[in-house]
């Protein structure tokens, strides 16, 4: 193989390396429990040592934790080895068993239909099925006031899309995460209207 023909090899593959990582679509979700030890229930963000550990499989899961693993990816298309699937928000970050310091579990993988798993201490739930599109809309903004601007989809979903909303951990936040939301837009928001939290949110549907 000549000097030339080795170049051209290199820069072929450099670039399907960039495609595939193109292609791979962002999951983010928050894992919270149910307080066992008010009188009122609660929703607790499962924090060190209690972190939720996941588990990505290919759908259908074939247990509870799933072991038929699918690959997944940093946001720099580097594949995560099974059992070290989470890659914590902010992003770039690296393949982790669990979620991160506020409980939120996320990953990259390819459009496609999956199903996860999550484990709390002994406790195992789920599975949860997702499918990943190409057409997944994603963002970054700050609240005021406990709410972040209303946002417009720049093509509308075909139906009312699901939507998470995660905390970057920059800002202050101090309720509970929620979003509103329509086939063209969402305004995510905080429970707490002095929040100023900075948040990603991220919606998956069916492209219009």
């Amino acid at each position: 193989m000549n000097a030339k023909t080795s170049v051209l090899t290199f820069a072929l593959m450099l670039l399907v390396c960039s495609f595939a990582r193109g292609q791979n679509v962002r999951y983010s979700a928050s894992f919270p429990s149910i307080s066992s030890t008010t009188s009122t229930p609660w929703l607790i963000a499962n924090i060190p040592p209690n972190s939720p550990k996941i588990a990505v499989c290919n759908s259908p899961a074939n247990a509870l934790p799933c072991t038929n693993f699918a690959t997944t990816y940093t946001s720099a298309g580097a594949a995560c080895p099974n059992g070290s699937q989470d890659t914590p928000d902010p992003q770039p970050s690296a393949c982790q068993p669990i979620g991160d310091a506020q409980g939120n579990i996320g990953f990259w993988a390819a459009p496609g239909k999956y199903d996860y798993t999550v484990c709390v201490g002994t406790n195992c739930f789920g599975p949860y099925t997702i499918t990943l599109a190409a057409s997944d809309k994603n963002g970054t903004c700050t609240m005021s006031s406990g709410q972040c601007a209303a946002i417009t989809f720049t093509t509308a979903y075909a139906t009312t899309p699901t939507c998470t909303v995660t905390w970057t951990g920059t800002g202050t936040l101090t309720g509970f995460l929620s979003s509103q939301r329509t086939s063209s837009g969402l305004q995510p928001k905080s429970s707490v209207n002095s929040d100023t939290a900075v948040v990603d949110w991220k919606c998956q549907g069916s492209p219009n």
